[in-house]
């Protein structure tokens, strides 16, 4: 019975290799030099046997990639649209919560969203409230001026100074109105973040 063994069958295509590039090679040298003789090989018949020994190895496949799914708020499960083993892409909804407290915040957020609505309507109409008395106060002061340039004594002085004043504090109201409105327009864009 032929015996089968592995290193012999590795070396054997190792030396017909060699052997055919020896044959196939030209020598430049002279004739008179004699090629060494083929090298002496041993074969062996390749026969297909079915296994007799093997080893048995116990194991456990573990996935590549794991997560650990936890809600960032706490609330009670109304449905789950998976179960524990499944295949998920991103994106895909795991299951739908109910959080009354959150409700609750939501509704809350709402309210304050309204109201800074409601702020920012009002530093409106005040900014133009305000833009109103300071044309009204600069087109009195620029007339009373004008008046004295044009016939000096006629308007008192004190009734210049007390215009020019009404002017300037109206001019300020203005500046007032227009912050206030900013600061409206913040706040409600902070209510709806």
């Amino acid at each position: 019975m032929n015996t089968l063994n592995i290193r012999s069958l590795a070396v054997i295509p190792l030396l017909i290799g060699v052997a055919i590039s020896a044959g196939c090679s030209h020598s430049s040298a002279s004739p008179a030099a004699a090629a060494p003789p083929p090298p002496t090989v041993s074969v062996a018949e390749v026969v297909s046997k079915p296994i007799r020994d093997f080893e048995e190895f116990s194991g456990r496949l573990e996935p590549v990639t794991t997560v650990s799914v936890q809600p960032r708020v706490a609330g009670f499960v109304e449905s789950a649209q998976f179960t524990e083993g499944s295949r998920v892409k991103k994106g895909q909804v795991l299951a739908d919560l109910e959080i009354p407290e959150l409700q609750q915040q939501i509704q809350q957020d709402e309210a304050n969203v309204h109201r800074n609505e409601s702020d920012l309507q009002r530093a409106r109409e005040e900014l133009n409230r305000a833009q109103s008395e300071y044309t009204v106060a600069h087109l009195t002061y620029t007339r009373l001026a004008d008046v004295q340039k044009t016939q000096p004594g006629l308007v008192a002085q004190q009734d210049i100074d007390v215009s020019q004043g009404k002017d300037q504090q109206a001019d300020s109201g203005v500046s007032a109105a227009k912050d206030s409105l900013a600061a409206s327009e913040q706040a409600l864009t902070a209510a709806k973040a």
